[in-house]
């Protein structure tokens, strides 16, 4: 088995290509049909297709937005022959630049035995390689955030409106996540067949690597989707007690209301009422109010206790 091409590979990255570029890409390598159609229409699933002489598959990766907190898909195509590694992205990532820039950088530099320059193998797991660290990078930021969200929860006066708004878009956030990335398992084992037939290279080691971190991405997302339901299940149960909290006290002092509205409903009255000409009997009213007042606490503050 060859360990590199005699020649270089050939490396093309494209940002949202338009119908000619598609089709110069597609009549330059011999592509299939079916490829041309999928880069022409986009693809809302992963997918991999094999033929005799080239791979062509579609993964979805995730790309933040700050502005509105939550993640969209970026769909990313490959189309990978023995010397060729043609890659499609619907939005501009930093990471496939860099890759790219690294790529001619070892074109330039001459170093013929560096192996993103001489194996598709090797090339495909280093972009693959990059986004997955990205991920992970984001999960682990995304660890922390939510550290702080429960670290917030349970201080009553910011339980606020807020804080459900950030919980409810983290939820979604690990829901899209999960949605988006489980189907990749089965792309990546597919991928790691059929690219060794086509390269000639031995690129185990590589893609186990690239197992091993989507096997640690699916479960950090599954322990954060939990985390985040958890959290917004608490945040729940201790809205609902504050609520009922605040309804108690306002049931209290409805009933210190009512109870004093009634005694001075009776002295007003416009008829004859006993002690009504008693010079003192204003402060026996109000002391039967206060009185009333704290017999009413007292026996709130009791129920409270039991």
């Amino acid at each position: 088995m060859k360990l590199f091409a005699k020649h270089p590979i050939k490396r093309t990255y494209i940002t949202d290509p338009g119908s000619e570029k598609i089709k110069e890409i597609v009549e330059k390598y011999d592509l299939h049909a079916i490829v041309e159609e999928d880069l022409l229409t986009g693809n809302t699933q992963d997918k991999i297709d094999v033929y005799d002489d080239h791979v062509f598959f579609v993964i979805h990766l995730p790309k933040y937005d700050a502005a509105q907190k939550k993640y969209y898909a970026n769909e990313m195509a490959f189309v990978i022959t023995k010397e060729v590694v043609v890659s499609f992205t619907k939005y501009p990532t930093s990471h496939m630049e860099q890759i790219q820039t690294e790529f001619h950088q070892a074109l330039e530099d001459k170093k013929h035995d560096d192996k993103i320059i001489n194996s598709v193998s090797f090339l495909v797991y280093r972009i693959l390689d990059a986004f997955y660290d990205k991920i992970i990078n984001h999960l682990t930021k995304f660890t922390r955030d939510l550290n702080q969200v429960e670290e917030k929860l349970f201080i009553w006066h910011n339980l606020k409106s807020q804080l459900l708004s950030d919980l409810l878009i983290k939820r979604r956030n690990s829901i899209f996540l999960k949605h988006l990335l489980q189907p990749q398992g089965e792309i990546i084992a597919e991928l790691q067949k059929s690219i060794a037939e086509i390269d000639g290279h031995d690129a185990d080691v590589y893609f186990e690597d690239l197992e091993y971190k989507f096997d640690k991405i699916l479960h950090t997302i599954s322990v954060v989707s939990e985390n985040t339901e958890s959290l917004a299940n608490t945040y729940n149960a201790l809205a609902n007690i504050q609520t009922n909290s605040v309804i108690s006290l306002l049931t209290i002092f409805t009933a210190i209301i009512w109870l004093m509205t009634m005694i001075t409903g009776f002295y007003g009255m416009n008829i004859a009422l006993p002690w009504q000409d008693n010079t003192y009997i204003f402060v026996i009213v109000i002391g039967v109010m206060i009185a009333t007042w704290v017999v009413v606490l007292a026996y709130a503050k009791t129920k409270k206790r039991r």
